[in-house]
């Protein structure tokens, strides 16, 4: 069975007005698509179809979480997303280039498959530092050993950014990555 099939919406011969349509998205959705950045992941999707004359709106609610690594700790995280985009799709006998939020299809296209631009709006929002307030929640998935020594780390390098002298080297904080660097 093609994972991609139950996002086909039929639109040859649709009536005017909303129509609303749920989809669930999980790991197999996103292993349709090769090379994929996102391995792993839950969202629920709700569609809002508007038909209107020569065009349909389509709006996306998107709401759910990726699987990632957390960017201060390392620490395996379930990134929370939520965001809603709007897609327009123009009807016309010649079809012309996409634009960012605009695609066209000819009157005789029998149907749309929605996935591909599901996937885009996943996979554009993502944020590039991935972290979130994970210690909101009851059990934070952060590594709270990599954090204390993070939040050590940055206060050494707040309270003594270089040494005075040379001599001074054991007072600096990247005295360890120094000597790491020296030794290869």
């Amino acid at each position: 069975m093609n994972v991609l099939a139950p996002f086909n919406i039929p639109i040859l011969g649709l009536k005017k007005g909303i129509r609303s349509f749920d989809f669930e998205i999980d790991d197999a959705f996103f292993a349709a698509f090769e090379d994929s950045p996102i391995q792993s992941g839950a969202f629920k999707v709700h569609l809002d179809f508007d038909k209107k004359d020569n065009l349909f709106e389509l709006t996306f609610n998107l709401k759910g979480n990726v699987a990632t690594e957390c960017d201060r700790c390392l620490a395996d995280i379930r990134l929370p997303y939520a965001d809603t985009q709007v897609l327009t799709v123009k009807i016309a006998h010649e079809v012309q280039e996409e634009e960012a939020d605009i695609i066209w299809l000819t009157p005789d296209i029998p149907r749309l498959n929605v996935a591909r631009f599901i996937y885009e709006y996943i996979c554009l929002a993502m944020p590039y530092n991935k972290i979130y307030d994970c210690h909101k929640e009851k059990n934070p998935p952060c590594d709270q050993t990599v954090l204390k020594n993070l939040s050590g780390f940055a206060e050494d390098v707040v309270n003594n950014p270089e040494p005075e002298a040379e001599g001074d080297i054991e007072n600096n904080p990247f005295k360890d990555l120094k000597d790491f660097f020296n030794k290869n």
